[in-house]
Parts: structure tokens; C-alpha cells; sequence
């Protein structure tokens, strides 16, 4: 089941986001932007009373950037990333959003082939992205098909 995220699963969202993201945001980030920031948007997918994964966005006008998918280990190949992809679309749809952008690593090749099976296309490499490793980034760009 796919629902808004509420202030009480913060800090399921941290275990998940630490650990999948070796460059992952704080609980006092995550918190602030979730509750300060108008343009954010988060979902998370439940199974079995427990968060599975989860997806934070941002709406600017009329483009969103997807900020974080991420899906708990135990839970993956099960299409939760999908769901959360396919619902995150859908609202930037509803909310008329042309085009859709993220980052990637280089070297995640499951999200890449994820994004690119689901339309997104790369469209330039950021190098030394990712401060972490400075690892470079596959900026990522889906249209959306809003007419204007």
C-alpha cells in the first residue's frame, strides 16, 4: 500500500536511507525538509505494517526532481520501486509537471535500468556528483507528455 509518509515512520525512513545511500541525508534533514518545504513530496510503500521503501520528491512549477528511491534490501525485486516510480509519476502528471529529472550514480546499474525502462533518458554526466566518493552522476531526464 502506497500512502503519504507521516512524521512517525522518520525513523524507519533513516534505517533504509542509511542503509542503502552511502551518502545518506540525517533524520534532522529529512525532518526539516519534510516539514518546511512545500515543494517536497513523500511516499512510502507498507508491507506487512512495516515501510518497504520509499520515494521523496520535489515540484517546482513544471518540473519535479525525484531526491531518493530507495527500497529496504529484503524487500527488492518485488516491483515496490516500480509502484513508487509509477505513483510518483502520476502526481506529477495531476499537478501538470513536464518533465521529470534525478540523479544516479554511474554505478548503480538496477536504478539505471530502472529509470531507463520507464522513459527516462540521460541527458549529461555530472562529474564528482557524489561527495562522498566523487563519483560521477547520470543526470536522468523523463518527459511527461503534459500539453501545454
Amino acid at each position: 500500500m502506497i500512502r503519504n509518509m507521516r512524521k512517525e515512520d522518520i525513523d524507519e525512513i533513516v534505517a533504509i536511507e542509511q542503509m542503502c545511500f552511502n551518502d545518506a541525508w540525517k533524520k534532522e534533514e529529512i525532518l526539516n525538509d519534510f516539514e518546511t518545504n512545500d515543494l517536497s513530496r513523500y511516499l512510502v510503500e507498507e508491507r506487512d505494517g512495516k515501510i518497504a521503501g520509499y520515494i521523496f520528491f520535489w515540484i517546482t512549477f513544471d518540473s519535479a526532481t525525484i531526491v531518493n528511491l530507495a527500497v529496504k534490501e529484503e524487500y527488492r525485486r518485488q516491483g515496490i520501486a516500480q509502484s513508487l516510480l509509477d505513483e510518483c509519476v502520476r502526481m506529477c502528471e495531476a499537478e501538470q509537471v513536464e518533465f521529470l529529472t534525478l540523479e544516479v550514480r554511474v554505478s548503480n546499474q538496477s536504478a539505471i535500468a530502472l529509470y531507463e525502462k520507464n522513459g527516462f533518458m540521460q541527458v549529461n554526466i555530472k562529474k564528482a556528483y557524489y561527495k562522498d566518493n566523487y563519483e560521477d552522476a547520470s543526470y536522468m531526464v523523463k518527459p511527461l507528455g503534459v500539453s501545454l
